[in-house]
C-alpha cells in the first residue's frame, strides 16, 4: 500500500517507567508530497520519533524509555483504515537519579489559525533532576522549547514527502494543521495514570 498527498496519519509513541505502566503521546499529521510505500513511511516517522526522543531522554532518567511507535492511517473522523506498522524505538533517559511521580509531566501547547482549536501534549518520565523548587529549570524549559518546535515544524522524509502535523477538531470536523506558535510551561504539569494493574 501507498501513502499519498493529503493522507492523514496517526502516530502513537509508547513510553514506559516505574509505577506508571505505559504512557502515550499521540500525534496527527497530513502527509503531502510524493507516493511512498507505507514502509518508507514508517520509516520516516521512526526518524521523526528518534529526533523527538533525542530531546526527550534529557528530561528523563534512565528507568525511563521511549520504547516504539505505532502508525496507522486514519480518515476525517479518526477512524483507522489500516495498520502500518510499529518501529522500535528504544531511547532511555539521560539524566541521573529518580524519576518523578507517574503523573508529574511535562506541558506544551501549539495553536491552530481557529480559535480554540488547539492540540497539546504531556510528557512523560520527567526526572526529578530537572525540577528545581516546583518548576523545571532553564535547560529543561529550553528542551521543552525544543519539543514543541520539533512538533509544530513540517518534517521532510529523506527521499521525499513532508508531514504536517495538525489536530482532528471536533469544532470544524476537520484536520486543522498547527501553526507556528505555542505555549511551554515552566511548571510541571500533572496528568493522572492508571497504576499498573487499575483499570480495564
Amino acid at each position: 500500500m501507498t501513502v499519498s498527498e493529503g493522507d492523514l496519519l496517526r502516530a502513537t509513541l509508547r513510553y514506559t517507567y516505574p509505577s506508571a505502566g505505559l504512557a502515550l503521546n499521540i500525534f496527527e499529521f497530513v502527509y503531502g508530497g510524493i507516493d511512498k510505500d507505507d514502509e518508507e513511511v514508517l520509516d520516516g516517522i521512526e526518524a521523526w520519533a528518534l529526533l523527538w526522543g533525542a530531546i526527550w531522554n534529557e528530561l528523563s532518567p534512565a528507568v525511563a524509555e521511549l520504547d516504539a511507535v505505532d502508525l496507522v492511517a486514519i480518515d476525517s473522523l479518526g477512524v483507522v483504515i489500516r495498520d502500518l506498522g510499529t518501529a522500535v524505538l528504544g531511547v532511555v533517559g539521560t539524566v541521573p537519579g529518580e524519576v518523578s511521580p507517574a503523573a508529574v509531566a511535562g506541558y506544551v501547547l501549539a495553536n491552530t489559525d481557529i480559535p480554540q482549536v488547539r492540540a497539546s501534549k504531556y510528557l512523560p518520565g520527567m526526572a526529578e533532576g530537572v525540577i528545581e523548587d516546583g518548576e523545571f529549570n532553564v535547560a529543561a524549559i529550553a528542551d521543552l522549547v525544543l519539543i514543541l518546535a520539533h512538533w509544530i515544524t513540517p518534517y521532510n522524509f529523506a527521499g521525499g514527502g513532508t508531514i504536517f502535523s495538525g489536530v482532528l477538531s471536533s469544532k470544524t470536523t476537520e484536520f486543522e494543521l498547527l501553526g507556528d506558535a505555542g505555549t511551554v510551561n515552566s511548571i510541571p504539569a500533572y496528568q493522572r495514570r492508571r497504576k499498573r494493574g487499575v483499570g480495564s
